[in-house]
């Protein structure tokens, strides 16, 4: 009898072991839950600045620069460290710090008092501000943007030029545009500075250095500066801190005029921005060139709103206008004109533009899906594999068969004893 109970006992133990096994095997090959993929998003991305952990890799990668000049901003920045208002407005105002020369003997050291912003947007056309533009200390363009024949609306002098990394390439066919005269009792040398757009780091030997590289021993009288590793890491967390998500999980670029903001505002005490249009105000009807220099090209507000509905291909041209509306009301020195912007209903707490809109109604539904897919949750259901449901089937039948001699059986070892007390 002794015998039997515990051959009972140790089956009964393998069995429950068998079907704890089964059930776990098959929780685990349960489908599992995916994002939901509306608006276009095929990556996850950070919901909030809090919610992404700083990455150790990252911060050993910042402390070891490889030869990167010293720098003399926040030494305490580690990437992905969640900002709060003072940090991220540190962190805009040395930018500037975050780019070397060419060969990162030197960082970017201009400052200016006042800076005249001019834009590449049509809208500059027919009004006249060139002379208000050249009164400016520094007057920043953008890309391949002429002077020649457009002097009257933008101005002759080009101070710094801030150059997207995909449009090096028509600068280099495009280098009239680099031909100025000296400015008289100028103090600095003009300036280019090449910005990267998407990507996480400079390709020293890639085609937009070659070309940076180039046009510098053809025009030694500017100066050519390059992003340092930091610059990528913090215009991703300034982003991140100002609207919530991640840039690199959503596949969109920045704009030139991003980075050109960024930089104006380290380099220059006051900013004015030409020829700009406020977010709100944009309209698909709206005739405007995106550049004034194309005649046949682009309508302005038109390539603003299908690249803002297809961020997965294009820039967010009204998302980075949302936020200069609030660096404007927020800091107080920046201006807009041609048009003006009117900051009275901005809203500093709740970024509002069709796609930081859409993407908050995409994070409502997913967020829920997305925490079951960080945890998964093992729901214990029958199994509907055939080999599966016999092996439970069986075993809870066996188990509870055995379950109920043993029961008996302890039952009657329990009379034994009471009769013989």
């Amino acid at each position: 009898m002794k015998k039997w109970s515990t051959m009972c006992i140790f089956i009964m133990v393998v069995f429950s072991i068998l079907n704890t096994f089964l059930l776990y095997q098959y929780a685990k090959s349960d489908d599992k839950v995916r994002p939901h993929r509306s608006f276009g998003f095929d990556k996850l991305f950070a919901f909030s600045s809090g919610m992404k952990q700083i990455n150790t890799a990252d911060i050993q990668a910042v402390r070891r620069l490889q030869g990167d000049a010293v720098y003399s901003f926040s030494s305490e920045y580690l990437p992905n460290m969640p900002l709060n208002k003072l940090s991220a407005t540190k962190l805009i105002m040395e930018t500037a710090e975050m780019y070397t020369d060419l060969y990162k003997t030197k960082i970017l050291d201009r400052k200016c008092n006042t800076c005249a912003v001019v834009t590449s947007s049509g809208r500059l056309l027919n009004q006249s501000a060139g002379s208000k533009i050249d009164q400016s200390d520094c007057v920043i363009r953008m890309n391949n943007a002429p002077v020649a024949g457009y002097e009257d609306d933008v101005g002759a002098r080009t101070d710094i030029r801030i150059v997207g990394n995909v449009n090096s390439k028509f600068l280099q066919n495009h280098s009239e545009v680099l031909f100025q005269p000296p400015r008289k009792n100028a103090k600095n040398r003009p300036v280019i500075i090449l910005t990267w757009l998407y990507n996480a780091t400079v390709n020293m030997t890639g085609p937009e250095m070659i070309v940076a590289k180039n046009l510098s021993k053809y025009f030694p009288r500017f100066q050519f500066y390059i992003p340092t590793k930091f610059a990528f890491l913090v215009v991703e967390d300034i982003f991140r801190f100002e609207t919530g998500f991640q840039r690199s999980k959503l596949n969109t670029w920045f704009t030139t005029g991003w980075q050109t903001m960024l930089l104006s505002m380290s380099i220059c005490n006051e900013v004015h921005i030409y020829g700009m249009p406020q977010y709100e105000l944009c309209r698909e009807s709206d005739p405007t060139l995106y550049h004034y220099y194309d005649k046949q090209g682009l309508k302005e507000c038109e390539y603003y709103k299908k690249s803002e509905i297809n961020p997965d291909t294009g820039h967010l041209f009204i998302t980075e206008k949302a936020i200069f509306a609030r660096w404007a009301k927020r800091y107080n020195n920046i201006h807009f004109h041609y048009p003006s912007w009117n900051l009275s209903s901005v809203d500093d707490i709740n970024l509002n533009s069709p796609f930081i809109r859409e993407l908050r109604l995409v994070t409502l539904r997913d967020i829920e899906l997305l925490r079951k897919q960080a945890i998964p949750q093992r729901h214990y259901k029958v199994p509907k594999e055939p080999l599966y449901l016999i092996l439970f089937t069986f075993s809870l039948i066996f188990i509870l068969v055995q379950g109920l001699k043993f029961v008996k059986l302890l039952i009657q070892m329990f009379d034994v004893r009471k009769n013989t007390w």
